[in-house]
């Protein structure tokens, strides 16, 4: 499973590419992405702690 840590490290990774490119168009499309990733992590953190369960625990496997 992927999880909200993982999300968060794919995160970063999105914003240290979005500092390498000088393709301004590329690097507001890496930005976005990040926040995407953060945005997920920490709505799944939210679902949980309230008791809700992951729909796709499997979703790593489905990724590989």
């Amino acid at each position: 499973m992927v999880t909200p840590e993982e999300m968060r490290l794919f995160a970063l990774e999105c914003l240290r590419w979005s500092d390498q490119t000088e393709n301004p168009s590329h690097r507001d499309l890496m930005v976005q992405l990040a926040k995407t990733w953060m945005n997920t992590a920490s709505a799944i953190e939210r679902h949980v702690s309230n008791g809700g369960e992951l729909a796709c625990a499997d979703l790593r496997s489905k990724l590989d």
